[in-house]
């Protein structure tokens, strides 16, 4: 969490006034999550089977494109896709 909480203090900004876009649930997820930031699942980077069925990777938000970011984060976010629930097996894309 530490990362999260250093971008927070130094944006000045809450968990609550914020959000995490990543495309790797154990880390752009899990860890924000509980630090009680929305997270937004970056569908368009993440490989199938990607995502996992323990709720502590479960994002507030999935987007398919970065177009759909600001109007998720506006409106708030529909279900997640159950194809982007299965269990997770791939190493993360990027690194932050």
């Amino acid at each position: 969490p530490e990362p999260f909480l250093k971008a927070m203090n130094g944006l000045q900004v809450t968990a609550t006034d914020t959000a995490m876009v990543g495309d790797w649930p154990t880390y752009d997820v899990r860890w924000p999550k509980r630090l009680g930031m929305r997270t937004v699942l970056a569908g368009w980077g993440a490989q199938e089977g990607h995502a996992s069925v323990d709720a502590s990777d479960r994002p507030w938000a999935v987007a398919q494109a970065p177009r759909e970011v600001p109007e998720l984060l506006a409106t708030g976010p529909g279900p997640v896709p159950s194809e982007l629930l299965r269990p997770a097996h791939t190493k993360p894309l990027t690194a932050f």
